[in-house]
């Protein structure tokens, strides 16, 4: 009976024991905590490891032979257990977090000193402008602490030049030497170790904000300088532009396709029949070469669609058209633009793959939304050469003519006493304007007529001519100018209005 009763007891106790761990080690306490971090590199030579050492005074009133301590979720290797007298046994255990279990002989009271080292993989993290360690496990124990320390250590050469923590108020902070910082807190038991420090610490990451800096440097160095030395190129020409050039100046080739078209219609060079096809009439006297390109695509009867698919006379028409206004001082040399932007192109995809294989060996900061920052300008810088070299670059004297031409037009009445015979005030109001002007005029019928709807019927479509945003609902419209068009109609078809 008396062996029954000691049996449950000493059950008892181990249940106790187990349940509440406390109890077994409410005598045992730390009495001394130091925990030493160095900044060290990982194996590609960027400084994201920590090498730790933790040095451990226990004080027990009883007797003791191991113990252990988790050291977070972070890979770790060369681990090392030691106490006064060398190395001890030691075993990691990967579960939630890494647990560092430690033995070692018996004692049953007094002070035990344990140090542990061990490599701490990927510990600190770097963004644009600092670095950061987060050690939320450093300072968690579940027997008391008596008092604490943190001490971070810097590599050689770096200079820290703003430190913070989150360690609670009152933690004192001093600094050893220039490597070297320790924080002790009020509070020991607990603790998380996080602080962020600048500048960036990773020499990698330097070079990556070298490369990045000088290739946006570079690039709108490239743009700057060398767009704003495109010369104007052989004035010879001081006569006025065309209507249909002038059009070329305010909206490009499509529009200036429609702008000849109609003015070549009020000429009398081209004829307009029931089915709303043009032909040409055969005179050829008085033309110049871009409209003598664009008379080529009506020899035979065509609609405004056909015209539009003759793209070897269209491109015809567009040279003639631009070395017209490079002789007249309008426009950029053509030739040294189209240079320009292919140089711009070739520096933009260099400078995109430099960015992407520098990625593969110095790594990014702040992960892929840097390096998507750094190809910011040269994707930019591509796109921008691309749109420039569909364009006319117009010139001081360009833009000045076109400023006058617009401000003329504004103050007449280019439309209204319109009786049907050929007007050039009027083509110079639908180069600037757009078609919508001869709505409900006897000229509504040619607007009709070089209407382009590629979508067929419906105001959904779109027409020659335009550029984005020219109509309301969706329609590009022939000839249109910002605002032209409202719910999606088209000159001369009814829909839009002014």
């Amino acid at each position: 009976m008396y062996k029954k009763v000691c049996s449950k007891i000493v059950i008892l106790t181990i249940l106790l024991i187990l349940t509440f761990p406390s109890i077994a080690f409410s005598s045992l306490i730390l009495e001394e905590y130091e925990a030493v971090f160095v900044i060290v590199p990982n194996s590609g030579g960027h400084y994201k490891n920590l090498a730790a050492t933790l040095n451990m005074t226990f004080v027990s009133d009883t007797s003791f032979s191991n113990g252990f301590k988790f050291v977070g979720s972070n890979d770790i290797s060369a681990v090392r257990a030691r106490d006064e007298n060398g190395e001890i046994p030691f075993e990691v255990k990967r579960l939630n977090e890494n647990k560092i279990t430690f033995s070692f002989p018996v004692i049953k009271t007094g002070k035990k000193k344990i140090t542990l080292d061990f490599t701490i993989h990927d510990a600190v993290s770097s963004g644009m402008f600092s670095s950061t360690i987060y050690l939320p496990w450093v300072g968690k124990w579940k027997i008391p602490v008596n008092t604490s320390r943190y001490v971070i250590v810097f590599p050689e050469n770096y200079n820290y030049k703003n430190i913070a923590s989150d360690f609670p108020t009152g933690t004192e902070t001093t600094k050893l030497d220039e490597r070297s910082v320790v924080f002790t807190p009020t509070n020991p038991s607990d603790t998380s170790l996080s602080i962020s420090f600048s500048p960036v610490i990773d020499s990698g990451y330097s070079k990556i904000f070298e490369l990045s800096a000088g290739i946006w440097i570079f690039l709108t160095a490239f743009w700057i300088f060398k767009y704003r030395k495109l010369s104007g190129a052989r004035f010879t020409d001081n006569s006025q532009p065309a209507p249909f050039e002038a059009a070329f100046m305010k909206k490009g080739r499509n529009h200036a396709v429609t702008v000849c078209l109609f003015d070549l219609i009020q000429r009398g060079y081209i004829v307009i029949d029931g089915a709303k096809d043009m032909t040409a009439t055969g005179k050829t006297d008085g033309l110049s070469r871009a409209e003598d390109a664009l008379i080529d695509t009506v020899r035979v009867k065509s609609s405004i669609g056909g015209i539009l698919s003759q793209h070897d006379q269209l491109k015809r028409f567009e040279y003639e058209t631009q070395r017209s206004l490079e002789i007249k001082g309008l426009i950029k040399d053509s030739t040294e633009t189209k240079l320009f932007c292919k140089n711009l192109r070739l520096f933009a995809v260099i400078s995109i793959i430099a960015i992407v294989v520098a990625s593969l060996y110095l790594e990014f900061p702040a992960g892929g939304g840097f390096m998507m920052f750094s190809l910011l300008v040269p994707v930019i810088s591509f796109i921008a050469s691309l749109i420039m070299q569909r364009s006319a670059v117009k010139t001081n004297r360009g833009k000045a003519y076109l400023a006058h031409l617009e401000k003329k037009i504004a103050g007449s009445n280019h439309v209204s006493g319109s009786d049907g015979h050929y007007d050039p005030e009027l083509s110079y109001a639908v180069a600037i304007l757009g078609m919508t002007i001869l709505a409900g005029t006897v000229l509504s019928g040619i607007s009709e007529a070089i209407f382009y709807n590629r979508g067929g019927h419906g105001g959904s479509g779109g027409c020659s001519g335009c550029t984005p945003g020219d109509v309301g609902a969706g329609s590009s419209c022939s000839g249109c100018s910002s605002g032209d068009s409202g719910g999606g109609g088209c000159s001369g078809c009814g829909g839009g209005g002014d």
